[in-house]
């Protein structure tokens, strides 16, 4: 048993120095470590020739030396910064804050820009859509007018006749009508008397002397065809005479 022991480590023996060396002996030495490597398995078995190779390695890895402590200049901290260095560093840093508040300013001050003329350009929309339908209106309802006008002067002219009163009821009954439609629309006449004259409901036709000395100057006295205006909005001027 001993003689085993003994010729597996001169095997080991033997392959380590052929692991130190570099040339071409080494490629001999390893062919002949080989052969006997071969031949000691055959002669011993190979359970105990593995087990002794095994504890052989173990043995060499423990010469390994492994310097786990990390390198100084790798752990080591950063040196700390001197008080003028923090102090520059303080200051680009309120600089940067100020620039950023400045840019949040303007921001806030061009959303708020935009905001602003998005409610203006809302109402004006909203006055332009406003006024297109007033306007529609209007000149449908102008388109009307003369139609009341008629009706009206067919009324002047009718006779005391029984006949004639007959189509004088049937005619105020249109004319009622008539009126009533263009009250849905806020349509009201301009055909008063006795009101001073102005410019925005009445066009001027004639200046004539007031048969009544109570009567001031500028006054409607007769209206030659009546004014309309739906709500506010003067839609069609009525034509007077007024006094001097």
């Amino acid at each position: 048993m001993n003689v085993k022991k003994k010729n597996m480590e001169s095997v080991d023996s033997e392959q380590k120095e052929n692991m130190d060396t570099g040339s071409p002996q080494k490629e001999q030495d390893s062919f002949s470590s080989r052969s006997q490597r071969e031949h000691l398995k055959k002669t011993y078995g190979k359970d105990d020739f593995d087990r002794k190779n095994e504890s052989s390695h173990s043995e060499d890895s423990d010469h390994i030396f492994v310097d786990e402590k990390a390198p100084e200049s790798q752990t080591s901290e950063s040196p700390e910064r001197t008080p003028e260095e923090m102090q520059q560093r303080i200051i680009e840093l309120e600089t940067e804050v100020d620039t950023l508040r400045e840019e949040a300013a303007s921001a806030k001050d061009s959303m708020l820009r935009k905001a602003a003329e998005f409610e203006n350009l809302k109402r004006r929309t909203q006055r332009e859509k406003e006024s297109i339908f007033s306007d529609a209106n209007a000149e449908a309802v102008t388109r009307f007018l003369p139609v009341r006008e008629d009706l009206k002067r067919s009324l002047e002219s009718l006779g005391a006749s029984e006949a004639e009163q007959s189509i004088r009821k049937g005619l105020e009954l249109i004319l009622q009508s008539f009126d009533a439609i263009l009250e849905k629309y806020d349509v009201e006449a301009i055909e008063d008397t006795g009101v001073p004259f102005n410019v925005d409901l009445h066009d001027a036709m004639l200046s004539q002397p007031a048969g009544d000395e109570s009567i001031a100057p500028n006054t409607v006295i007769q209206v030659l065809e009546p004014g309309y205006k739906m709500g506010e909005k003067v839609i069609k001027h009525a034509k007077v005479i007024v006094s001097q």
